[in-house]
């Protein structure tokens, strides 16, 4: 990947690269699609998943704010909390309740 080249080459080490959620969300919705198919029970997977994903990120990015572009031990903890946060995703679809850690669950606890 492109973030592997510039971090190993010494002129482009310090260069940060911007994430966008609307490309990433893109890519992760295609990546969806591939792996539900055509299968007509699972037609509105993907998009759901892909909402769900973007939730996450969204709600990691609100919680741990950040100095500047290169504050990269906050931004780790984004993308840790972000993963976390997902790893309700399965759960989330699969079951008639939720588990009480599953994201969804934060609007009824406010």
């Amino acid at each position: 990947p492109l973030h592997t080249i510039m971090k190993n080459r010494a002129a482009l080490k310090d260069v940060s690269l911007a994430i966008d959620l609307g490309h990433v969300g893109k890519n992760f919705l295609r990546s969806a699609k591939e792996i539900c198919g055509q299968r007509k029970a699972l037609k509105y997977m993907p998009f759901r998943i892909n909402k769900f994903f973007a939730r996450c990120v969204k709600r990691a990015t609100a919680a741990i704010p950040m100095r500047d572009r290169s504050d990269l031990q906050h931004f780790n903890e984004r993308v840790q909390l972000a993963q976390t946060l997902f790893d309700h995703a399965f759960e989330h679809y699969i079951r008639l309740e939720c588990p009480a850690g599953c994201p969804c669950n934060q609007y009824y606890d406010e």
